[in-house]
């Protein structure tokens, strides 16, 4: 009984996982296939600082967030931490040592990647009805790799607004 629930369920959620999953893996594994270090540019002298910080004191320390006297004489950290440190994605850092953090990162994005192929598949999908299904598969992989991504995937704050962009337009879309 429960093996048919299973079946069930995969049989129509599939194409939601090959969406999640396919940007996801091709992301990562191009990443690994080069071996190039992911902590370049702004990601390797900017972000970590602010992702070590964020890991270091979410547990320990949650009011660094709002008040931190680790800038000069101390400063507001709101607006740092809300445009930075607030993705929930960023609670990955949680289950890796601080000396893994770039691995932790990389699974970060890749992620972000995959979650951008799955909420653009949710919105593409409602375009193309009964087995036409895969072509909303393929533009939610073109989206998820698009060359925005490309380019700025290395800024992971920029990510969640791809993940967000389809859900708006679907909004949007429901509105009118």
């Amino acid at each position: 009984m429960i093996i048919n629930k299973v079946k069930t369920y995969f049989k129509n959620k599939y194409l939601y996982w090959l969406s999640f999953l396919l940007p996801t893996c091709i992301f990562a594994s191009y990443f690994l296939y080069r071996g190039q270090e992911i902590l370049t540019v702004d990601l390797g002298q900017q972000y970590i600082d602010f992702l070590s910080f964020y890991k270091n004191n979410l547990l320990s320390n949650p009011l660094n967030f709002i008040f931190t006297f680790s800038n000069g004489l101390g400063s507001s950290f709101i607006g740092t931490s809300a445009y930075y440190l607030n993705s929930p994605f960023n609670l990955l850092l949680l289950l890796f040592s601080s000396s893994s953090l770039p691995i932790a990162i990389l699974l970060i994005i890749s992620l972000k990647v995959g979650a951008i192929g799955l909420s653009s598949f949710f919105y593409f999908q409602k375009f193309f009805k009964g087995d036409n299904k895969i072509f909303a598969l393929a533009a939610s992989l073109a989206f998820a790799l698009s060359g925005f991504v490309v380019s700025y995937n290395l800024n992971l704050m920029w990510l969640d607004s791809l993940i967000l962009l389809p859900l708006l337009l679907d909004a949007i879309d429901k509105l009118f």
